[in-house]
């Protein structure tokens, strides 16, 4: 049995309409060690929706938008 375990690194920008489904689709899954979001300045609800997931998944937000490189390096 392979005991392999990831982390996953998303990073969003205004991802209110699609994080939450982002999220919930990784969150169950076996192999999962740790979801790591990076949030590029959102001025959407991106922040709220990440806040209700608690301990599930560690965040940063950051005080400008970096790029999807700079933000996933981070």
């Amino acid at each position: 049995m392979d005991d392999s375990r990831v982390t996953v690194i998303v990073v969003t920008w205004n991802g209110a309409v699609c994080v939450e489904r982002c999220l919930d689709s990784l969150i169950d899954e076996p192999y999962l060690e740790r979801i790591i979001v990076v949030d590029n300045d959102s001025s959407d609800e991106t922040i709220e929706i990440l806040k209700r997931y608690g301990d599930a998944i560690e965040y940063y937000s950051l005080d400008e938008n970096l790029g999807f490189g700079r933000a996933n390096n981070y």
